[in-house]
């Protein structure tokens, strides 16, 4: 099973929500490394997203869409997003304090139990 697997199709508005957040998550500690850009491209891929299109539309979001949209999530997509933060901040096996506090600051605006966080490096 997939980093990027799910059981309801998301609209296009909530595929760029999640991907905003992914944005805020990897842009935390200012730089992108490989790892993160190839986060981005499976994301891209599995959602069937143009990157370019994507990345422009996700950057005209504000936080507080996403934040809303990202609010109404079942309990099983929240998890969801989740794990796809927590793959944000371990994937290039630094976990960089700023990219956690992003993390647990999102959780806490979207709405996300984030009590049994844990990280791994390149989980």
């Amino acid at each position: 099973m997939g980093l990027f697997n799910f059981k309801r199709e998301w609209t296009k508005e909530e595929k760029k929500a999640v991907l905003k957040s992914l944005c805020y998550i990897i842009g935390a500690d200012d730089k992108v490394v490989n790892a993160e850009g190839n986060l981005l491209a499976s994301y891209f891929h599995k959602y069937k997203l143009d990157s370019a299109t994507a990345m422009y539309e996700q950057a005209s979001m504000s936080q507080t869409t996403m934040e809303l949209i990202i609010r109404r999530f079942s309990e099983e997509d929240k998890q969801l997003v989740l794990n796809y933060w927590k793959q944000a901040v371990s994937c290039d096996g630094d976990i960089n304090p700023n990219e956690v506090t992003v993390l647990v600051v999102m959780a806490k605006e979207c709405g996300i139990n984030f009590s049994t966080l844990s990280f791994n490096p390149k989980q």
